[in-house]
């Protein structure tokens, strides 16, 4: 009489599988975190070019005057994405999705983005470097007045908007991304990644010393 085998798996077997799958899951779960973080960052990188195409359909309107990211309204300041939002098709492009939406209810949150208008600042020195974001609405020694469009004068290498966060009230810059790198629009409309590096690059010129992507008059 034969004896039959059973079919199950032995102790061994089941703990070679489980090790095979342990190591699949070690494998591919990264390479599906970066692959989703790839999606989310060309959603990102598409808003604020879209916001920089919305930006410059607001500032041909306005006699190319470079608006700050707010103006003084009745009894409230009023910020930028309420001044655009006539001028982007997709209200979408104001989230990224970082905050969620009853935080962004409480703290009043209009945008996932900041509008880089502050300054002018910083003395010159190293450890002071000049800034001018577009926007900025005085110059020491002039009359106070909006930055016109024509006056930047690197306009593909002056940030315009990039990651960060716009409430009724304040604004910052701020990346959400798990490699620190920010999406940013310039002024001309393009939009690309800024390394923590490039974001923190100082120049100088016969001026003194002035940050790189954020000083619109140098």
């Amino acid at each position: 009489m034969r004896t039959g085998r059973w079919g199950g798996f032995t102790l061994i077997e089941l703990l070679v599988v489980v090790a095979i799958l342990s190591v699949l899951a070690a494998i591919l779960f990264p390479v599906f975190a970066q692959a989703r973080e790839m999606a989310r960052r060309t959603t990102c990188l598409s808003n604020p070019r879209q916001l920089a195409a919305a930006h410059h359909l607001y500032v041909q309107d306005y006699d190319e005057l470079l608006p700050a990211w707010f103006v003084s309204g009745p009894g409230q300041l009023i910020s930028w994405p309420v001044l655009l939002h006539s001028y982007c098709r997709d209200s979408g492009i104001w989230k990224q999705g970082f905050v969620p939406p009853e935080e962004m209810i409480q703290l009043q949150c209009l945008a996932d983005y900041a509008m880089l208008t502050w300054g002018p600042g910083g003395s010159g020195s190293r450890d002071e470097p000049y800034y001018r974001w577009p926007g900025s609405v005085w110059r020491e020694g002039e009359i106070p007045r909006p930055l016109r469009w024509g006056e930047v004068r690197r306009p593909a290498e002056t940030v315009l908007f990039a990651d960060g966060f716009t409430c009724v009230d304040q604004t910052a810059v701020a990346s959400q991304h798990w490699n620190r790198v920010l999406n940013a629009a310039f002024v001309d409309g393009h939009a690309r990644q800024v390394t923590q590096p490039e974001w923190r690059q100082i120049d100088r010129d016969e001026q003194g010393y002035f940050r790189h992507l954020g000083a619109a008059d140098r």
